[in-house]
């Protein structure tokens, strides 16, 4: 634990704001700040993710920005330059202030109605014949929607089905699809073999869409590609979905944007 004077003193802070944002910390992170002691314990916060969702249960939109962008200058002061949870506050700052300059950006779609749009859609190309770019971009807004990848992590992807392929084999490759026996497994890999986390796909659009997307197209080199099996760029599958957004929904959504629906509960 540490003195939080020091700190008000470094960033020229006024003192009773500071004591009224450990207070509002406190409420919903006890004994975080002891108002006695005038210390604060860094250890007793939650991960940024699920200090976030705290944050949004009980505050406003604004109120949480001033909280986070306080929360980003503790811990420069208390932890290591570039600390991982820095930098997850860092991009929780970047997607509330996306929001609250730009709110209805935001506003025109929650997330229960693009699952509902995923679950319909499918349904609709399977029904119809449908173009192999379609439903290309169906798949990867289902998968966007689903887990929060990295354009980079997507224009690498791959698809494993062969009978014995191992998910060690798509090492270091950063995410991979598997199939093994009609069941769809999501293969993220870290820096070593031993980071690797398996998840078997239960999202029931996205399973649909992998089924109509591997069954009626070839497949070139990576997951995502072009019709005639080239790779796709990070331009390519950016503007695809921001495209096919646009088309089906009525309004663009970029990666970015859907990041900010996993990083943001919004709600209707």
């Amino acid at each position: 634990m540490t003195s939080i004077t020091k700190f008000i003193s470094i960033y020229n802070l006024d003192y009773n704001d500071t004591i009224n944002i450990l207070k509002r910390i406190n409420r919903i992170v006890p004994e975080f700040y002891n108002q006695e002691t005038q210390e604060v314990d860094t250890s007793r916060l939650q991960s940024p993710k699920d200090m976030l969702v705290l944050l949004e249960l009980k505050y406003s939109l604004l109120t949480n920005i001033n909280t986070i962008q306080f929360l980003i200058l503790l811990y420069k002061f208390y932890q290591p330059a570039n600390s991982k949870e820095l930098l997850e506050y860092e991009d929780i700052e970047n997607d509330l202030l996306s929001i609250y300059e730009n709110p209805k950006a935001y506003s025109k779609m929650s997330k229960g109605e693009i699952e509902e749009f995923l679950e319909v859609k499918v349904i609709d190309f399977t029904r119809v014949g449908t173009s192999y770019t379609k439903v290309r971009n169906l798949l990867l807004l289902s998968l966007v929607f689903q887990y929060p990848l990295k354009l980079s992590e997507i224009v690498d992807m791959k698809y494993y089905s062969y009978e014995g392929a191992s998910f060690e084999e798509c090492f270091p490759i950063p995410v991979a699809i598997y199939k093994r026996n009609c069941e769809f497994y999501i293969v993220r890999n870290g820096k070593t073999i031993i980071e690797q986390k398996v998840e078997k796909i239960t999202f029931t659009p996205l399973h649909r869409t992998l089924m109509l997307y591997l069954s009626k197209f070839k497949r070139g080199g990576t997951l995502f590609c072009g019709i005639t099996g080239g790779k796709l760029t990070k331009s390519n599958i950016s503007n695809g979905l921001v495209n096919f957004t646009r088309s089906e929904l009525g309004y663009p959504l970029s990666i970015h944007d859907i990041k900010i629906y996993h990083s943001i509960s919004l709600k209707n």
